[in-house]
C-alpha cells in the first residue's frame, strides 16, 4: 500500500489484532459504523504512542503544569475525533476557478504534470498582496454575490472514539509523517481526514506559556513530547470541492506548502473521479458526482 492510499476491507475473522483505535461514524439515521483505524505517525503505530502519552500523562497527575497535558488529550487519547460543523458554500465557484486556471491543455482534466504547476500558476495570477497564500475572495473577487448551488442538507454526522474491542465493520491503514502529515479519503460514504498536529512534520508545537515558569520543567518535557504525535481525525458532512482538497489545515487559504502538495501522487489517488477509475492520475473536473 502507498502511503496515503485509501484501502477500505472487511476486517476478517481471526486476522491480527495490530495495535489500533476504533472509532464509531454515525451518519444520519443509519447504524453506526465500526472503523478500526490502523494508523502510523512517523513509522511507529499511533496506538503503541497512545499507551507511553496515557502513561505520561498519569505519572505527571498532581504535579505543576499536568492540566497542559490534559488539554493535549481531552478524551485521554493521541487520537481527537470531531466533525466540521460546515462545508464550504461555494465549493463550486472556488474549483471552477482554479481547475480552469491549471488545466492548460484544456482537455476537462488535470494531469500530474498540470498539478506540478499549481505553486507557480495559482500563486502568480491569484495572489495578488503577494503574501504567498490565496484567499477565496481572491480567487473568486465577487464571490460574495455569487450565489450557492442548490444541494440537500448535509445528514447529521457524529464520530466517537471508543475502546477496540470485537469485530469493525471496516479497517483503514493510514501512514502520516513521511513526507506528508495528512490524509483524505471516503469512509462509509462520509469524508474523513485524518491529519497529524502540527501540520507539518518540521513544525514545532508551541509549548504553553503556564509551562514555561519556573518548578514546570517535567510538564514542559512531557509536553513537548506528546504535542507532536497528536493526530485529528475530522468527518466533513457535506460537499468537498478542489479548494478544500487543497486547503489541507482548513484555515480558509491555500499556502505555498498546500499547493506544493497537489503535485504528489497519492493527491491524485484520493480524488480521482470517485469510485469510477480508482487508479487513474488524472483529475476529473468539479461535477456533482467530484464533489459529492
Amino acid at each position: 500500500m502507498t502511503p496515503a492510499a485509501l484501502v477500505l476491507m472487511a476486517l476478517l475473522p481471526g486476522a491480527d489484532p495490530a495495535p489500533a483505535h476504533d472509532v464509531l461514524l454515525e451518519v444520519g439515521s443509519t447504524p453506526a459504523v465500526r472503523v478500526r483505524l490502523k494508523i502510523e505517525l512517523g513509522g511507529s503505530p499511533l496506538a503503541k504512542l497512545d499507551t507511553d502519552a496515557k502513561g505520561t500523562r498519569e505519572a505527571l497527575k498532581g504535579k505543576p503544569g499536568a492540566s497542559a497535558l490534559d488539554n493535549l488529550m481531552p478524551e485521554g487519547s493521541l487520537l481527537r475525533a470531531e466533525v466540521l460543523t460546515a462545508a464550504a458554500p461555494h465549493p463550486a465557484a472556488l474549483s471552477n476557478t482554479i481547475f480552469r486556471a491549471l488545466d492548460k491543455d484544456k482537455d476537462g482534466k488535470l494531469s500530474a504534470d498540470e498539478l506540478a504547476h499549481a505553486e507557480k500558476v495559482l500563486l502568480g495570477k491569484f495572489d495578488l498582496d503577494d503574501d504567498e497564500c490565496i484567499s477565496p475572495l481572491e480567487l473568486v473577487p465577487d464571490l460574495q454575490t455569487v450565489v450557492p448551488e442548490k444541494r440537500p442538507t448535509p445528514r447529521t454526522v457524529r464520530v466517537t472514539v471508543v475502546p477496540v474491542e470485537g469485530k469493525a465493520d471496516i479497517e483503514q491503514a493510514v501512514e502520516l509523517g513521511r513526507g506528508d502529515s495528512h490524509w483524505r479519503g471516503k469512509i462509509a460514504g462520509t469524508w474523513v481526514e485524518i491529519h497529524a498536529r502540527p501540520g507539518l512534520p518540521t513544525e514545532k508545537p508551541t509549548v504553553p506559556k503556564a509551562l514555561l515558569a519556573a518548578g514546570r520543567e517535567e510538564a514542559k518535557t512531557a509536553f513537548e513530547k506528546i504535542a507532536p504525535r497528536v493526530v485529528s481525525l475530522t468527518a466533513v458532512p457535506g460537499p468537498v470541492g478542489l479548494f478544500d482538497l487543497l486547503d489541507a489545515d482548513r484555515d480558509g487559504q491555500l499556502s505555498v506548502a498546500e499547493l506544493r502538495r497537489a503535485k504528489k501522487p497519492h493527491f491524485l489517488v484520493w480524488q480521482n473521479c470517485g469510485a469510477r477509475k480508482p487508479h487513474s492520475q488524472t483529475l476529473c473536473p468539479p461535477t456533482p458526482a467530484y464533489r459529492s
